[in-house]
């Protein structure tokens, strides 16, 4: 809460709200991905580790931790 008027303090108005709607966009978009995953893997499982391993099986195995 503190860091976003710092940040635009020292960027200038017109870069940190440039900034400020880059990172919504971006935080829209990973939900919007995780949402249309949700509809390809079982009820109550949907999580970046489940899409993963449902595009790259062997890649997820070896980079992500596996989840209980």
């Amino acid at each position: 809460m503190l860091g976003l008027p710092f940040a635009i303090e020292s960027m200038g108005l017109g870069l940190g709200i440039f900034m400020l709607i880059l990172s919504g966009l971006g935080a829209y978009w990973g939900l919007h991905l995780l949402t249309l995953e949700g509809r390809y893997t079982s009820k109550g499982n949907a999580s970046f580790y489940s899409l993963a391993l449902l595009v790259q099986p062997l890649l997820s195995f070896r980079c992500l931790p596996s989840l209980p």
